[in-house]
């Protein structure tokens, strides 16, 4: 306990402007009033961000459904872009010592490779995300431009399984809304570990139900991001949905507003591969409350403009918290 209290002291001490993380806590209530006050603290960036969405058309798309938090979508204006990055991505895992990295890894049922998006080789993801089909979607979900946080390559071995971490039920405490986009590197079918994922109209319900519950506590309310044997969310007969695609789709999942779980491994079970990116929007407990510039992404990357000058407005506000991670290291 005095160790955990130590770590705690030398982390505010070293990011004192993530000390917000040992005063919020981790429940629904606390969250969204932590959300609110942030966006009071930082309505300029917020309105910012909100009136730059005005400039996506997504009449000939389908959007993430908000009573369910997840899509998976076939892409079909930007395949070409698309199956760039999945081909060069894919001839990357191949050669990946995964067995290295998985003795270095701390989830042996989770093995994340960084992808670093602001070395020019990757520069191929950022124009994939920049289509209307990705950031769109996300943007209008989220209500506003959002933030990239991370960009890993994972890969689950689908060998073991581990009771309390993801792989059991849980949601995700980052933000209120958030958004993690998954592009299949190999199809994700029912014997490769997909995420299954519980809607967010049904998540709703639960989270609130769970407060008649024996779970973990603060003031009353389930802590959200502890994890659930099935018994207890199976209780209440929810629909669960496989996350499954074939190279091409595009998976978009709301992970702190839908109950879900990770890779689990099957009697058949094969090896899944896939980059994960993780969106959030701009009050995010993840983020820093200061210390980031208002930096150009555009010049620091020696990046190549758009021709439509609002997709160089986007491009640096959901990037440049990224780009500034890279020097400061405020992400935890």
């Amino acid at each position: 306990m005095f160790t955990k209290f130590l770590a705690t002291l030398s982390f505010i001490k070293n990011k004192p402007s993530l000390f917000h993380h040992y005063l919020v806590p981790d429940t629904r209530p606390f969250l969204y009033l932590y959300i609110f006050l942030r966006r009071i603290y930082q309505i300029k960036d917020f309105y910012k961000r909100k009136s730059l969405t005005k400039n996506f058309d997504l009449s000939k798309l389908n959007k993430i459904p908000k009573e369910k938090g997840y899509l998976i979508s076939k892409s079909n204006f930007m395949k070409k872009k698309m199956f760039k990055v999945i081909n060069r991505i894919s001839k990357l895992s191949d050669i990946l010592d995964w067995n290295q990295i998985e003795k270095e890894n701390k989830k042996k049922f989770l093995l994340q490779y960084l992808v670093d998006l602001t070395e020019k080789k990757n520069f191929d993801i950022l124009d994939l995300l920049m289509e209307d089909e990705i950031i769109g979607r996300i943007s209008l979900y989220l209500g506003q431009i959002p933030i990239l946080l991370s960009c890993n390559l994972w890969y689950s071995p689908n060998k073991t399984f581990e009771k309390g971490r993801s792989q059991q039920f849980h949601l995700d405490n980052e933000d209120i809304r958030q958004i993690k986009l998954f592009i299949p590197i190999k199809d994700i079918a029912s014997n490769t570990g997909p995420l299954h994922a519980i809607s967010k109209y049904e998540s709703v319900k639960i989270y609130h139900n769970l407060k008649k519950s024996d779970c973990k506590k603060r003031f009353g309310y389930p802590i959200q991001n502890q994890k659930f044997n099935d018994e207890i969310i199976l209780k209440f007969k929810p629909k669960i949905n496989k996350l499954t695609g074939k190279v091409g789709n595009v998976i978009f999942l709301d992970t702190s507003k839908c109950y879900h779980y990770g890779s689990r491994p099957t009697k058949n079970s094969k090896p899944r591969c896939m980059l994960a990116l993780h969106f959030v929007t701009s009050q995010s407990r993840e983020l820093p409350l200061w210390g980031i510039k208002n930096i150009s992404v555009l010049n620091n990357l020696n990046i190549k403009k758009f021709s439509k000058e609002y997709k160089n407005k986007i491009l640096n506000y959901f990037f440049r918290h990224y780009v500034a991670n890279k020097k400061i290291k405020f992400y935890r």
